[in-house]
Formats: structure tokens, sequence, C-alpha cells
């Protein structure tokens, strides 16, 4: 009866034991023992990959000869022999890992060490996180402070964003510009905002509060419609013409501004008389015999190379040498990476208030949009 109970006994034990060792084992944090001497009695699974010793080293070396052959980079488990105390410390393998190592001592009821338990915790995916926490944090401050930076020129509304060198030299010479009458040329490709800067100029100017502002595209109207669309026309000068005649665009902008977009596009024919137009500030309507008197501020823009369209005599340079007496260039937008969060801010600002949503970039998106070239667009 005894001898079976004792099997019985025997046998619990032993499913404690193994049961107790397959729990360890599967367990996602490193385990060790190792008796007084140093030498490791026990280890687990994940012991073996967070270390990267084979369990034939782990049988037969200390933890002072896995320490001189560089396996590990302290000996936290020695300082608990020594000791007799649990020591936490961060250490470092030689597979790159770190971790966090927690080494109690465990003592007989006279104080005497029998073993020292090792939890070794892996703490490299923990740390990779923390780092792009850190970097996302440090990311997040670079671009609250750059908002605070952000330099936004009022206009009763209207904004021109930019935070660039680039642009405050633009911005501060439109402001002394807008104050002469003289035409103003602005020269960039298409896209970087320059029917805008003309906004702009024109806002600044006291012809805000006299007139309006008036847009044409020259590359947007049909070549036989441009001239009535600029000039007007009188009663019955054309098929199709209104019987009492219709005012120009030239007269509609009288006291304000007139801004002639894509110039490069206007016939010859056509430059001919703006180039009158510009001497005497008057103009004749289509059908007309009447010079009728101006007051409009001219702004042109194009993306063309006007030189070299004078070279293939596509545009004359007289009427050249009459617009380009103060021209604007404004570089394309990946000439002045500065002014892209700021603008990307703006947009977005701007879109949620119009929608009525809250949308938010991250700043790691924020971080891969400054990296490549952004819209060629810098106004709004």
């Amino acid at each position: 009866m005894t001898s079976m109970k004792n099997t019985q006994i025997t046998e619990k034990l032993y499913q404690s034991q193994l049961l107790l060792s397959h729990l360890i084992d599967s367990a996602f944090d490193g385990v060790t023992i190792m008796d007084p001497s140093g030498k490791i009695i026990w280890y687990n699974k994940a012991y073996l990959q967070i270390s990267g010793l084979s369990p034939h080293l782990l049988d037969t070396l200390t933890v002072d000869e896995v320490l001189e052959r560089g396996f590990v980079k302290l000996a936290v488990s020695r300082e608990a022999i020594i000791q007799k105390k649990t020591i936490t410390k961060l250490n470092q393998y030689s597979t790159g890992i770190e971790a966090l190592v927690t080494s109690t001592p465990v003592l007989d009821d006279e104080g005497n060490l029998l073993f020292v338990i090792s939890n070794i915790r892996d703490l490299t995916e923990l740390n990779r996180l923390k780092r792009q926490l850190d970097q996302t944090n440090s990311l997040t401050e670079s671009y609250r402070k750059t908002l605070q930076e952000m330099q936004l020129p009022s206009m009763n509304g209207k904004q021109i964003i930019y935070r660039s060198s680039a642009m405050e030299k633009i911005v501060s010479l439109a402001q002394k510009v807008s104050a002469i009458d003289t035409p103003v040329l602005i020269l960039g490709e298409s896209g970087v905002g320059k029917d805008v800067l003309a906004n702009y100029i024109h806002f600044i100017n006291d012809r805000h509060d006299k007139g309006p502002f008036v847009k044409v595209n020259c590359g947007a109207i049909p070549e036989n419609l441009l001239e009535s669309e600029l000039f007007g026309y009188e009663p019955g000068a054309f098929t199709g013409a209104a019987r009492q005649g219709k005012a120009g665009l030239f007269e509609v902008a009288d006291k304000g501004t007139l801004f002639l977009d894509e110039i490069g596009e206007m016939p010859l024919s056509l430059q001919v008389k703006l180039l009158g137009v510009l001497q005497d500030m008057k103009i004749q309507r289509v059908g007309g015999t009447k010079s009728i008197p101006i007051d409009v501020r001219i702004i042109v823009a194009t993306n063309a190379n006007l030189v070299e369209m004078i070279q293939a005599k596509k545009f004359r340079e007289d009427l050249f040498f009459r617009i380009n007496v103060l021209p604007i260039h404004v570089p394309p937008l990946r000439e002045r990476p500065e002014d892209i969060f700021v603008l990307l801010m703006h947009f977005l600002q701007m879109f949620n208030e119009k929608h009525g949503t809250e949308k938010a970039l991250p700043p790691h998106v924020i971080d891969q949009l400054l990296t490549i070239h952004g819209p060629e667009t810098f106004v709004s």
C-alpha cells in the first residue's frame, strides 16, 4: 500500500516537473538556472535564441568563460552570486539583442546560496519602437516649431504661404513694385502661382479699393475672339455681335488691374495693339473709331522663354522691353523645399474647414513627402 502511494507521489512530482519544464520552455523570456560555481544547469529555448549559444557551449562553459569569449557584455548572474541579492541590468548579446536581465539568488534557511535564477527579457523590439516614437516626437516638435514660424502676410483674407528665404524676397519685391503702376512681368513654370502673386500685388495697392482684378488667359480664348474680349466692340461690328455692343476687359478693369496670363500665347497682331495701349493708355473697340482712355495696372505672366520666342519671331521685341520693366521670377517648389510643410498644413486646414472634417497627416507621412518633389503650387 505504502509502495503504491509512493509511486503515485513520484508520478505526480514527475508530471509537475514536466509541466513546469514545458511552461518555462514555452515562455517568451529567456530563463537560466545557475549553481554557485557559475555553471548553467538549466536554460530554456528562448535563452538559446537570445544568446545565440548552442546547448553544447552552455553545457560546458561557466558564466565567466561565456563572458571571456564575448558572448555577453555583462555577467549579471555573477554579480548576483557574489552579492547574494537580486541584480537587474541591461545586457547585450553577441546576437545584437538588447535584454533586461534580472538575476535572483535562491538561498537556504541558513543563507547559503543554492542557485541563481535569471530572467532575460528581449528589449530589441521595444527599444526599436521607443526610438521610432522618439523620432516621431522629435518630428512633431520640429513641425510644431515650424508652424509657429510660418509667415502669413495678410491681404484681406488672402494669404501667401511661405517659409523659404526665396519666397520672402519675392514677397518683399512684390510689395515694392505694387506701389508703382509700371507693368510687371511674372515668370515661372506652370503651377507656381503666378496668378495669385498678381492678385497679391493688386490687393496691397490702392487700386484694390478703386477697381477690380480682372484675369485673362491669353491661351484659353480663341484668337478670333481674344481681340473683342480685350478691347470690346461697337454695335454691329461683326456677325453675331450684341446689338448694344460690349465693353472689353480693359474697360472692365478700369481703375483696377488687368492680369494677362500666358502672354506668350497672344497673337502677334494683338501684341501690336497691346503695345499701343501700354504707350497711350487708350483703347479702341472693334468696329469703333473713338479712342477710350483707360486707367489700368497691367500685370503679365508666362511660363515661356520670351527671349527664345523673340528670336523665333513669335513675340515682339519692343513689347517685351515694354513689359519687362519689373520682372519677378517665381522658382518651383522643388527649389524651395522649406515651403512644403507649411503648404501641407495650410491646405490640410483649408480642406478640413471646407468639408467639415478633422483629417491629419501622421509625422512619418509628412517626412516622406518632404523627401520627394512637392506640387508645383506655392500660394492659395
